[in-house]
């Protein structure tokens, strides 16, 4: 049996003795499934002509059969929509597709081969389908989907549709998936198990049915628009790594067969915002600031690879080598070195004064009070370049996506219409009558929209967590420890104390009974979090808080300033989501008088 939903399926060649179709490319596979039943299509490309073929595909004996003639309009409307839709990443064209899908949709089709425009068709009357199953799963929940449609390509999947009749079952095992996590998909068939996943983009609801669309990360790449890169390496891994992972994707997902990573010197050049330089150079720790004339004496390449469009509005650039493996890496290792040498120079200059209040010599030190509103950055503008290879990189790190207009329709508007309270909770506030939770719920909502908008990850995890504060910030909660362990307790300090008293001088009790008894009542914010959780009766998963969680450990290690700091932007996007339902779920407990 061959592999439906693995790209070897790609790899082979599959011929029709018809008009040229004896050598041709598969361009993509589409499975099936209603109830028990899986069938499976294939769409033929000719090699040397803009002509494709449909036919039927047996993967358990792997040979190419018909498509069963009261099938054809649902598949070719279904490839229709594809094609016409987002999803269609690989911008795959078949001319005239509307008007193909009318025709036969129109006229009685023959057996054997049909062919209208560029499309053919390899037709019969005999019903092919193989026995199965499909399941998805998703946060622990299985689900069954009524009808199923996956079309891959030879990168793997580019869409999936499921379809769940609206049975109250059903639409309680749905409210309880997360939207944000990936569905993963398993057809049984014949013994087998043939398993796949997906991201979910999209819920649609219809009058007796609910579909969920799914993609690969390849979908939401698409979305990307990368303003400006250029790059000349023999090695794929700087362009992948630039392009992927500034779309989200972690280092360690990128593996690139046939290609080892290698490790060697990069020269890093950014472009420096607010900054003017009055000599050509100025060295600071390991950081050299340059004028742009001076940095086209010192490096050949970025003279030739300069680009006015993007790099002519800056004047002053800074320099630092650094070891990487591939040359977004090395982007990254020398801005957080630039970064540090502007923090410094920021400080050195905005507080000058500090320097006629401890000066040894014997006149005062020059002051302006203009530089306190001073601010030189990195700019998101980069080149780098491979000091002993032939390799360099001339990009822009700032994300822009296609798209990025948010569509109030009239789907959003019927929401707005069901959550009348919603509405209620923001007319109060434009008219003065809300109330101190109702303040501290938007201070919460303002937040978790800062860390939806920031472009710092950093950023994202401080502002995150700054919602949260303001979200269960008076949540009332058990006592996090009974009075009588608390008295008991301080009874016990204050003898140990007292009996100690050669040690514990009045100074050292002082500060231990500050440390120790200040908030022996005050819950921690996980049991804050905990509580309002429980008290609201939010549906959440183990993982779900785990994740939740994890993004508050991260601001721990911030400010705590530990190094080596690795933040998982997934756990962000789930945090930021759950956030935003838990404000939800508050604003609607609330009562009048909260």
């Amino acid at each position: 049996m061959i592999n439906p939903l693995e790209s070897a399926l790609f790899l082979n060649n599959y011929s029709v003795n018809y008009n040229g179709f004896e050598n041709n490319n598969i361009i993509l596979s589409m499975l099936y499934s209603k109830d028990n039943i899986i069938l499976h299509y294939l769409l033929l490309k000719h090699k040397n002509k803009e002509k494709y073929m449909i036919c039927g595909f047996d993967f358990i004996r792997g040979s190419i059969i018909p498509v069963e003639i009261r099938s054809i309009g649902n598949v070719l409307r279904n490839l229709r929509d594809f094609l016409n839709s987002e999803y269609n990443t690989m911008k795959i064209a078949v001319e005239f597709i509307d008007e193909i899908v009318e025709h036969f949709e129109k006229k009685k089709i023959k057996k054997g081969i049909d062919t209208y425009k560029a499309l053919s068709i390899l037709t019969s009357i005999q019903r092919n389908i193989i026995s199965g199953r499909c399941e998805a799963y998703s946060n622990g929940k299985l689900l069954r989907p009524h009808k199923s449609l996956l079309i891959l390509n030879r990168n793997g999947l580019v869409f999936g549709e499921f379809e769940f009749a609206t049975k109250q079952d059903i639409i309680k095992d749905l409210k309880n998936i997360h939207l944000s996590e990936d569905l993963v998909i398993n057809y049984r068939i014949k013994g087998n198990s043939i398993e796949s996943a997906g991201t979910i983009y999209e819920v649609k609801k219809g009058t007796n049915r609910i579909n969920i669309f799914l993609s690969s990360f390849m979908h939401e790449l698409s979305k990307k628009k990368l303003g400006f890169f250029s790059f000349h390496s023999p090695d794929p891994h700087s362009p992948f790594q630039a392009i992927l992972r500034s779309s989200g994707i972690l280092k360690e997902q990128i593996n690139i067969e046939g290609f080892a990573k290698k490790y060697g010197p990069y020269l890093v050049l950014l472009p420096i915002e607010n900054l003017v330089l009055s000599n050509p150079e100025f060295g600071f720790g390991d950081v050299t600031f340059l004028t742009k004339d001076q940095a086209f004496d010192m490096y050949k390449g970025f003279k030739e690879n300069y680009n006015d469009n993007l790099l002519g509005k800056f004047d002053t650039f800074a320099q630092s080598i650094v070891e990487s493996d591939n040359a977004y890496d090395a982007y990254l290792l020398g801005r957080s070195k630039v970064q540090d040498a502007i923090e410094m120079v920021i400080l050195l200059s905005k507080n000058e004064r500090v320097f006629n209040y401890y000066n040894l010599g014997l006149e005062p030190n020059e002051w302006n009070r203009s530089r306190l509103y001073q601010n030189p950055k990195c700019s998101s503008v980069y080149y780098v370049e491979n000091i002993i290879g032939l390799e360099n990189v001339l990009g822009d790190s700032k994300d822009t996506w296609e798209d990025n207009s948010l569509g109030l329709n009239s789907k959003l508007n019927k929401i707005f219409k069901e959550l009348d309270w919603f509405e209620e909770k923001l007319y109060k506030k434009h008219t003065g009558q809300h109330s101190n939770l109702d303040k501290q719920l938007f201070n919460a909502l303002k937040w978790l929209n800062r860390s939806w908008k920031a472009e710092d990850i950093e950023d994202k995890v401080i502002y995150s967590n700054i919602s949260m504060e303001f979200l269960v910030d008076k949540v009332e909660t058990d006592p996090f420890l009974p009075d009588d362990v608390i008295r008991e307790f301080k009874k016990l300090l204050k003898q140990l104390l007292k009996e100690q008293s050669d040690i514990f001088t009045e100074e050292y009790s002082k500060k231990i009974k500050d440390k120790s008894l200040s908030k022996l009542k005050d819950p921690p914010l996980k049991v804050k979090v905990q509580a309002l959780i429980h008290q609201l009766a939010i549906p959440i998963t183990d993982e779900d808080f785990s994740k939740l969680w994890k993004v508050r450990d991260y601001r721990n290690d911030l400010v705590h300033g530990k190094d080596e700091l690795e933040i998982n932007p997934d756990n962000i996007l789930i945090a930021n989501i759950l956030l935003g339902e838990f404000i939800i779920y508050r604003l609607k407990s609330m009562k009048d008088g909260d």
